[in-house]
């Protein structure tokens, strides 16, 4: 079954490379308004010129997801700006680049802990 992205809108964090930076361009290319938030700037930049080609509306925040403080705010502006989220593909890590089995629960949490921990604690 094929998913109708067009007119979807679509949050994706860690969206600037890997994943997140080809679901965003997919997504657009099938007429998704994507909400893209990743830490690098010009990457995130890049994705995003990319993918407002197909979608103009498409727009992107900087934001660091490990730093809590300012989620909360993040998230009302990017419903604000989207005009609601219909979905989110929370993707955001920082790649250790060995088997998660192998890190330690320090590096584990530092890894990915700004996507898995806040659900889950």
């Amino acid at each position: 079954m094929a998913y109708a992205a067009a007119g979807k809108r679509v949050l994706i964090t860690g969206a600037s490379s890997g994943l997140g930076a080809a679901l965003a361009r997919q997504l657009a290319a099938r007429e998704a308004v994507v909400g893209l938030i990743a830490r690098r700037r010009d990457r995130l930049g890049e994705v995003l010129a990319d993918c407002r080609r197909a979608s103009p509306g498409s727009t992107m925040w900087v934001a660091d997801l490990a730093e809590t403080s300012a989620l909360g705010d993040l998230a009302l502006l990017a419903w604000d700006v989207l005009g609601g989220i219909d979905v989110l593909i929370n993707n955001a890590a920082i790649p250790k680049r060995r088997p998660v089995t192998a890190l330690d629960p320090t590096r584990w949490k530092t890894s990915c802990g700004s996507t898995s921990l806040r659900r889950c604690g």
